[in-house]
């Protein structure tokens, strides 16, 4: 029985055989079904946005909004945040001395100001589950706390920096744009390390204060125009690097932050990229006996106690997770009403952590690896391979410091050949009673055209399964 007026309720008796109306006749025990959910977040919004534009070529606008919620803080003062932006922008190709030139559009824009971002996962107030069931061992009602207080629990601001150029001439044969782009997120509300004193090891909380800086370009191109011919390019690049600026993170067990292959972790770590790439420092196998070692303290080590739970110090930046440099080019070819096209992409500037022989998880679970043809086996060999002896018993530690070193880190960069389409468009006929008629062949996830890593693995999925080759036909038209 529940009380919604409340949230209280009476646990329904565990074990209670009742008889079973199903016309067989037989009992059987009740099971408790109650559950109830109550949420109430609240937001309030006012905003105001305006525009003027002089002599059609000298634009100013400007945005201002209040926004508030109950998710944040426990004073009346701290849940409401003003945000606001003002932007300006010059079309210089209308004034009189470009006006006849080669441009037929060339403008000048900037934005600054602030934005709010929100998450309604926490709150400032500590946030309880009541439990429909009895504790298994006490049998007694009982509650968990699913969200700590966090009392100064503040709005994520953003402070965005916008400026950018258009352009397009010949007669738009070439056209494009460049905008650089600076954000600097502050009190970024993610999951972090705390105290695990507090009873939780991570909690969504205000983690850091964040730059990132990035340039975005496109340049779209004509190369070919003529009757029965043509070709159009396009070429976007775009850089972006994310730093962090502060961070309110206990730095104190560094190796929390250490990725695992093929997993990309946040590393709210002062003046490093918000996903680092921390390793290991490595210093191959012992000659002796195959087993790995690390640098701890400017030397070569096989303490690995101390290795797994060393400060920032022993531990190398190995690169960035996610790539700094992306984009693709597409190109399109016509000839008459025939028209091919393919797109390009590339990813580069950032690494990933591969797999390799784990000698805990063969003993353990049994897990092989390929990488077992290439252990150590004798000395020498650590001359050829960083793949540790086979040992028995096993060091999960010893382990754990090879699987996590830069010896497994790679060069995630690879360029690939996205997709082909090859379509054909009949004229207009009345005859056949159909208008647009095309019909068009198309290929997605072709292959890839270069990779950095020698290992054949495609860090976009890692140990997943890549998205396969896929083929389509069709036919499009209209009565």
């Amino acid at each position: 029985m529940s009380y919604p007026e409340t949230g209280a309720f009476q646990t329904v008796p565990y074990g209670v055989e009742v008889p079973v109306l199903n016309g067989k006749g037989g009992v059987n025990t009740i099971m408790d079904r109650n559950r109830i959910e109550s949420y109430r977040n609240r937001f309030v919004s006012y905003y105001a946005n305006g525009s003027y534009t002089y002599a059609d070529r000298y634009i100013l606008s400007g945005s201002f909004r209040k926004d508030a919620s109950n998710l944040y803080g426990v004073k009346t003062n701290d849940r409401g945040q003003p945000f606001w932006s003002i932007g300006g922008a010059w079309v210089a190709s209308r004034e009189a001395f470009i006006k006849d030139g080669v441009f037929d559009l060339l403008k000048l824009r900037a934005t600054y100001g602030y934005n709010g971002n929100t998450n309604n996962t926490v709150a400032a107030y500590p946030i309880m589950n009541v439990q429909s069931e009895a504790h298994y061992i006490t049998g007694q009602n009982y509650a968990m706390m699913f969200s700590p207080p966090n009392p100064t629990l503040r709005w994520e601001k953003v402070e965005n920096l916008n400026l950018g150029l258009d352009f397009s001439l010949l007669a738009n044969r070439i056209s494009g744009s460049v905008e650089y782009y600076r954000k600097k997120p502050q009190d970024l509300i993610a999951q972090a390390p705390v105290d695990p004193t507090t009873g939780f090891r991570a909690l969504t909380i205000n983690s850091a204060n964040l730059d990132t800086k990035g340039w975005d370009i496109s340049l779209n191109m004509v190369p070919l125009q003529l009757k029965n011919w043509g070709w159009t390019s396009s070429l976007i690049f775009s850089y972006s690097r994310t730093k962090v600026k502060k961070s309110y993170v206990d730095e104190d067990v560094p190796t929390d932050f250490i990725s695992a292959p093929f997993n990309m972790l946040m590393t709210p770590l002062e003046g490093m990229d918000l996903y680092t790439q921390l390793s290991y420092k490595w210093a191959g196998l012992d000659p002796e006996t195959g087993e790995p070692r690390a640098y701890l303290n400017g030397e070569i080590s096989k303490d690995y106690v101390a290795l797994v739970s060393t400060d920032l110090n022993n531990l190398e930046n190995s690169g960035v997770l996610r790539p700094l440099y992306f984009g693709g080019f597409r190109n399109t070819f016509r000839f008459k009403s025939l028209e091919l096209s393919g797109n390009i992409s590339y990813q580069l500037g950032h690494v990933f952590r591969r797999t390799s022989f784990n000698n805990n998880g063969f003993i353990n679970s049994g897990s092989g690896h390929a990488d077992y043809r290439l252990r150590w086996q004798k000395s020498g060999d650590e001359l050829t391979t960083d793949v540790p002896a086979f040992t028995y018993p096993n060091n999960a530690l010893a382990s754990k410091v090879y699987q996590m070193s830069s010896a497994l880190v790679e060069n995630a960069g690879q360029i690939k050949l996205r997709d082909i389409q090859l379509s054909y468009t009949f004229p207009n006929s009345e005859k056949m009673k159909l208008k647009n008629l095309r019909l068009y062949a198309y290929i997605q996830n072709v292959g890839t055209i270069w990779r950095a890593n020698k290992w054949g693995i495609d860090p976009e999925y890692g140990e997943a399964i890549p998205e396969p080759l896929m083929t389509s036909l069709g036919i499009n038209f209209n009565l």
